[in-house]
C-alpha cells in the first residue's frame, strides 16, 4: 500500500472507530450525551481524549476519560492511560484490533476497553453497592405509596431494572 493511501486510511480509521464508541455510549441512554472531541473542544483532542460531553458543563460528571485506537499494532497502554489521568476521571482505552488481509483491507480481529485495575475494582464494588441497594429497595416497594409506585416502576424500567 502507498504512503498515501495508507495515511488516508489511517486517518479515516480513527475518527470512524470512534463514531462506533460513541453510538454505543449514547444508546446506553443515562450518561450525558457524547461526541469527538475533536468536533467539540480541539485543544482536549490534542491531550489525547477523543470522547467527552457534548455539554462542557457535564464534562466532570462523565468519569471516563476516553482515548480510541484502531490499530494493527500493539497499543502503548500504560503510556496512553498515564497521559489520560490529566483530565482526572477513570481513564479508558478503547482498542479495535486489526489485522491488514490484503494492501488496502482490514479485518477487526477484536474489540477491547483497558483501564487500570484499581478503577476496574473501582467500578465493580460501586455497581455491587448500586445492585444491593436496588434489592433494599426491591424489598420495600410495596411501603412506597401507590401513587409514586407506577412513576418509579417506570423509571427503573426505563434503566432495565
Amino acid at each position: 500500500m502507498n504512503s498515501k493511501k495508507k495515511d488516508k486510511r489511517n486517518m479515516l480509521a480513527g475518527p470512524a472507530y470512534e463514531r462506533e464508541i460513541i453510538n454505543k455510549i449514547n444508546a446506553i441512554g443515562i450518561f450525558p450525551t457524547v461526541d469527538r472531541t475533536a468536533k467539540i473542544q480541539p485543544e482536549l483532542d490534542a491531550k489525547k481524549l477523543d470522547i467527552i460531553p457534548i455539554d462542557p458543563e457535564l464534562f466532570e460528571k462523565f468519569v471516563y476519560k476516553i482515548q480510541a485506537k484502531s490499530s494493527t499494532r500493539v497499543v502503548p497502554y500504560a503510556k496512553l492511560l498515564d497521559e489520560l489521568k490529566q483530565h482526572g476521571g477513570i481513564p479508558v482505552i478503547f482498542h479495535k484490533k486489526t489485522n491488514r488481509v490484503e494492501n488496502d483491507r482490514f479485518l477487526t480481529e477484536g474489540t477491547y476497553s483497558i483501564l487500570n485495575e484499581t478503577d476496574f475494582l473501582s467500578i465493580i464494588t460501586d455497581l455491587a453497592k448500586y445492585k444491593e441497594g436496588f434489592y433494599e429497595l426491591h424489598a420495600y416497594f410495596d411501603s412506597i405509596s401507590d401513587e409514586e409506585q407506577p412513576e418509579l416502576h417506570k423509571r427503573l424500567m426505563k434503566l432495565g431494572l
